[in-house]
């Protein structure tokens, strides 16, 4: 028996079987879909709660560092070990989410508070203990506030250790210590696992003496098993805080539409059975179905030619569909796109971002582009892209929409944000100079009274003189910090004045050699883009200073085309632009160029110093003259 005779005489079966493999492989397109919006949902709200988190620890560091600091100046400055139980409460009224401060003078804990639940720390010694003490030596040759843990202390409990050293006379004298609660630690960084219902999360660090990664919470094994998770990495502390989120909720979703297709499926594979048992009727269906087919299709073609998003349909790099809709956004007919080079033609040549390998293949994930009109305006569009077959033949089908207003709204926010940053600055600036600096000012007129005062007592007259040393260089400054943080920038001076005081500060304080090439903009740049090229500049040569070790740094800004193009080189050690960043720098650099509609761009590697590209649209940004 031939496979023609088999069908004919099977045929009710044959198309029963067909219908629910049809059904089937419609029913698993359409869930997966779904399953793939949900997963992209799910993964966003997962990178939100990481950032989340990032910022909760970076304000508990904050915290630490300025509260180590504060009880070292007493210590180095004003006695404070003889006053800590004076000084101490103070410190933690002010700082809540810390629990006890230590004072370790060479390596020994000789005070601490609260002294309640932690006397048996009195007199231990870190330096000696050589299962605990790699990280002590640590901030020590970092000369920076480092964190110990979590680890189990004598006092019975899990705690986070920060430890800054104390340099005395030159000399290493100890160390200022904040002692933070494991339990208070997860609760500030929002780790609270019993009260989240939509994240799972672990918390790890590298055990310093077998270099092995060390787990703190439960469900070690099980968490990894879905590779779904997201990471972040504290480097003050060599922690890793990892999360994921629960899939129960994806899996109450995907069930029911499964069940409802397999129910589905097999009610409509017993009808066509049915129906094709009989071959009137099977004839009747026949002829039914081929028109629910044509108004299936014609609705399909209506609903593509009604939509608001762009569909396009490419072939052999060459466009042969685009819909109403992404005429209306491009301004282009399909006619006119037949001779380009497909939809790669109609991304933004400003970027120098290679975007054709972005939508060399398909993307289930949205893709977020820049493209240019016909009339040469630049719009934001979100891609998505599928693999199709049309007329047999592989072709590639994208749908996408306009989001240049979403864009521009969040470029508002991030301008409202910086805004807000300089008011901010501002005000504190004008304090300093207002109020701060009068007062100190005061005093040391109070000082030459009292030298005068007292002109027969040398011990007190040079106590005063030293007194007013340290007062002078306190007013000169806070008067360089009330001038940083409050620039004179007007638009009637150029852009080269403006940032020639910065760079002279800079110059005074580092010791890099800076050199710039900066056009005289004419027109004026308005006072928009001049704070933030001022403070774009700011930040990144404080970068410098603080990672860089650089000992050149050439600061280039030039008008080309329609861009300001702002770019800083220096040869400093470099990094790793792989690796997730360890400070905000560089994230406020970045919602800047957002703010101002502009790209950036880090070239570096370990070694080779470090160039940071910006390019501005400049029309929006010429001052009205």
């Amino acid at each position: 028996m031939n496979l023609r005779n088999f069908i004919r005489q099977n045929q009710p079966k044959v198309l029963a079987v067909i219908t629910a493999i049809i059904l089937i492989v419609f029913s698993f397109f359409f869930s997966y879909q779904r399953f793939q919006l949900l997963h992209s949902q799910q993964m966003r709200l997962l990178e939100n709660k990481l950032q989340n988190i990032k910022d909760r620890l970076d304000g508990v560091l904050n915290n630490s560092l300025a509260a180590t600091k504060t009880l070292s100046l007493f210590i180095t400055d004003y006695n404070g070990e003889q006053n800590f139980y004076n000084i101490a409460p103070q410190i933690l009224h002010t700082h809540s989410n810390i629990d006890a401060l230590e004072v370790v003078k060479e390596g020994v804990i000789t005070q601490i508070y609260p002294i309640q639940e932690n006397e048996k720390a009195i007199g231990y010694d870190i330096l000696k203990d050589t299962m605990r003490n790699k990280e002590a030596y640590e901030a020590i040759e970092r000369n920076q506030l480092f964190f110990a843990g979590p680890i189990e202390l004598r006092q019975g409990y899990k705690a986070i250790v920060g430890r800054l050293p104390i340099i005395k006379d030159d000399k290493f004298w100890g160390f200022s210590v904040v002692l933070i609660k494991f339990s208070t630690f997860l609760k500030t960084a929002g780790l609270d696992i019993s009260s989240d219902s939509n994240f799972v999360y672990q918390f790890s660090k590298v055990d310093p003496n077998t270099n092995k990664e060390e787990f703190f919470l439960p469900e070690q094994e099980s968490f990894f098993k879905n590779k779904d998770y997201g990471r972040i990495t504290i480097y003050d502390g060599n922690w890793n805080i990892y999360a994921r989120a629960k899939n129960e909720y994806l899996l109450r979703w995907m069930a029911p539409i499964f069940l409802i297709s397999l129910i589905l499926t097999m009610l409509a594979s017993f009808q066509v059975y049915s129906l094709a048992s009989q071959p009137y009727l099977l004839r009747k269906l026949v002829n039914q179905k081929t028109h629910e087919i044509k108004e299936s299709e014609e609705k399909f073609r209506t609903l593509v030619e009604q939509a608001q998003a762009g569909v396009f349909i490419e072939q052999f790099n060459r466009m042969i569909y685009v819909n109403p809709a992404f005429e209306k956004i491009f301004g282009y007919s399909l006619a006119d796109l037949q001779a380009n080079n497909g939809f790669v033609s109609l991304l933004n040549t400003d970027d120098e971002t290679s975007q054709a390998e972005l939508i060399s293949k398909e993307s289930l994930k949205p893709l977020t582009l820049k493209a240019q009109k016909a009339s040469g305006e630049v719009v934001f569009i979100e891609l998505i892209l599928s693999k199709i077959l049309y007329h047999q033949q592989p072709a590639l089908m994208g749908t996408f929409v306009d989001i240049t207003n979403r864009i521009e709204r969040d470029a508002r926010v991030n301008r409202a944000v910086i805004e807000a940053q300089e008011e901010e600055r501002r005000q504190i600036g004008m304090e300093l100079h207002d109020n701060v600096l009068q007062i100190l000012a005061a005093s040391v007129l109070n000082i030459d009274f009292l030298k005068i005062r007292y002109k027969d007592h040398p011990e007190i007259v040079t106590k005063a003189n030293s007194v007013k040393v340290y007062l002078n260089d306190s007013i000169d400054e806070i008067r360089r910090l009330s001038h940083q943080l409050t620039p004179s920038l007007s638009e009637k001076v150029t852009l080269v004045e403006k940032i020639q005081n910065l760079i002279s500060n800079y110059t005074t304080s580092g010791t890099a050699t800076i050199t710039t090439a900066i056009d005289d903009f004419q027109p004026v740049l308005n006072n928009e883009i001049q704070i933030g090229l001022y403070r774009i500049l700011q930040e990144q040569l404080n970068n410098i200073h603080k990672h860089a070790g650089a000992t050149s740094i050439h600061i280039k800004i030039r008008k080309n085309n329609n861009l300001i193009q702002l770019k800083i080189t220096d040869n400093g050690i470099g990094f790793n632009t792989n690796l997730p960043s360890k400070g905000i720098g560089l994230e406020n650099i970045k919602r800047r160029v957002r703010a101002m509609g502009g790209d950036m761009k880090i070239i570096s590697s370990l070694g080779n110093g470090c160039e940071l590209i910006i390019k501005i649209p400049v029309q929006q940004y010429i001052s009205a003259n």
